[in-house]
């Protein structure tokens, strides 16, 4: 199953911080709270929270029995707590690559999975027109001509975005260090040499939120409330 969430971050109340901070381990919770930027440690905060909810969610367990953690390469993945006889040691439950996790200025954006790799990310819709020859560094040329066909500046823009998410988003998924070289890349090269579906939603059509699934199996991601 692969699932997703997203949380406003204006709907975060005081009343949802205290119980998602006393969720976190240890050394996350040192360090968030020893944060300058106090609304940023609490958006770092609701974000793995939500990602651990999402988890709990999947597994069918509670989300105090997840916990979070990352590999050498930066990517979450999610454990069972330590159970009694085992020795210390805690079980993957969700490996590298199978979770992710997005904000932006105005979302949360999490993704989970026990069957395919996923990245997610998330953008608000963006306000203005972009010169297409400063994008150049960004985006393939077969994807700035396409988005050249556009003339409509509200669906331009809307083009852009939505292409960028799904970028950002394989780039989770896939873990490439490069950034430049797979944005370069033709979108619908990413999608179908690397055989990546996408599945996408837009709250209050202002923000652009997209999952990206590597899988060669007939699957959907399933979008819930947490």
């Amino acid at each position: 199953m692969i699932l997703a969430a997203f949380q406003r971050l204006s709907d975060i109340t005081d009343d949802m911080t205290g119980p998602a901070l006393s969720r976190m381990e240890p050394a996350s919770k040192e360090y968030l709270l020893s944060a300058r930027d106090q609304e940023k440690a609490r958006d770092a905060v609701m974000g793995r929270d939500l990602l651990k909810r999402l988890g709990a969610f999947l597994l069918r367990c509670e989300t105090e029995q997840v916990v979070l953690a990352h590999d050498a390469a930066g990517r979450p993945y999610l454990m069972g707590v330590q159970e009694p006889g085992s020795g210390g040691r805690r079980r993957t439950l969700v490996p590298p690559g199978f979770c992710s996790l997005s904000h932006s200025r105005a979302f949360l954006l999490a993704a989970v999975s026990d069957e395919a790799p996923v990245g997610c990310d998330t953008d608000h819709l963006r306000s203005r027109v972009y010169p297409l020859p400063a994008l150049a560094g960004f985006f393939s040329e077969h994807d700035l001509a396409a988005l050249s066909q556009i003339h409509d500046p509200g669906l331009q823009r809307l083009a852009l975005t939505r292409l960028w998410t799904r970028k950002e988003a394989v780039f989770k998924l896939i873990g490439k260090t490069d950034r430049q070289s797979l944005h370069l890349l033709d979108e619908s090269s990413v999608r179908d040499a690397l055989g990546i579906f996408f599945s996408e939603q837009m709250p209050d059509q202002k923000e652009v939120m997209t999952v990206a699934v590597k899988s060669d199996a007939d699957t959907s991601v399933r979008w819930v409330c947490v």
